[in-house]
């Protein structure tokens, strides 16, 4: 029995560890989920401006996210406006490259993200 409780407390221990905890989503701004970032379950109508790591705009800053699982839509414009895409559940350890949603000119999601809904 004390080995499974045991593996129990290293178990939330690595998830604390890792990141996101529970059903918040995360949003960060180097690929690879590092850098500076917000981690939420809530509706961001604008990525706006952060703590973290230091206080400054985080609009178009996006270049990885981390779902936990759970479905958001992320949006080229603040107030859930432009281009759309569908994350539904994937994580992106880099969204360079990815035009998903979007038309060839106007580029990839690398930097791109202005808000987030939950759905």
């Amino acid at each position: 029995m004390p080995k499974i409780v045991a593996a129990g407390i290293l178990a939330s221990s690595l998830v604390l560890a890792s990141g996101t905890v529970g059903n918040a989503g995360g949003f960060y701004e180097n690929a690879g989920y590092t850098g500076g970032g917000y981690e939420t379950d809530n509706d961001l109508p604008s990525f706006g401006y952060w703590w973290q790591p230091k206080f400054i705009s985080h609009n178009d800053m996006t270049s990885s996210i981390l779902s936990q699982g759970q479905h958001w839509m992320v949006y080229e414009d603040a107030g859930y406006g432009g281009y759309a895409m569908d994350v539904n559940g994937r994580d992106f350890s880099n969204l360079w490259g990815n035009y998903e949603g979007r038309w060839w000119g106007a580029g990839d999601w690398n930097d791109k993200i202005s808000s987030a809904r939950r759905i």
